[in-house]
């Protein structure tokens, strides 16, 4: 049985039809800061497996909350198949000032190739990134 904090995220991260609002982002990044490491755990094994919307919010969440335990569930969720999830990951990390090992870079250009076609304005943080490479 997942611990009440995780409910309790999970809550905040809402459904896919509810609005998602800065006030559920700061409520959702507070209950991370409860989190067991049993639970960060259970976030970092789920993250790929829930929907795009939930992945999405997850990583705002995450990166609002700027908790080291974080950096692994949005390196989990760089690796996700969607476009807008990598791209807020990318402009989580770079919010953040993470420095991401070089192993990261073929990832990263990928996902800035396909931000610059796109016109993203998030491609930007990719190339910040890619200039912090460890």
């Amino acid at each position: 049985m997942m611990g009440e904090n995780f409910a309790q995220f999970e809550k905040w991260l809402g459904t896919e039809n509810n609005s998602w609002y800065e006030y559920h982002l700061h409520v959702a990044a507070e209950e991370l800061q409860k989190f067991s490491q049993d639970e960060w755990d259970h976030l970092l094994a789920a993250a790929l497996s829930r929907p795009a919307w939930w992945q999405e919010r997850c990583a705002e969440a995450v990166g609002e909350g700027e908790a080291d335990q974080g950096v692994p569930i949005l390196l989990a969720l760089l690796g996700s198949p969607y476009l807008l999830v990598m791209s807020i990951v990318a402009s989580e990390l770079d919010n953040m000032e993470v420095r991401l090992p070089a192993r990261y870079e073929p990832v990263l250009r990928q996902l800035s190739a396909r931000l610059e076609e796109a016109g993203s304005s998030r491609a930007s943080d990719v190339r910040r990134l890619l200039t912090q490479l460890l």
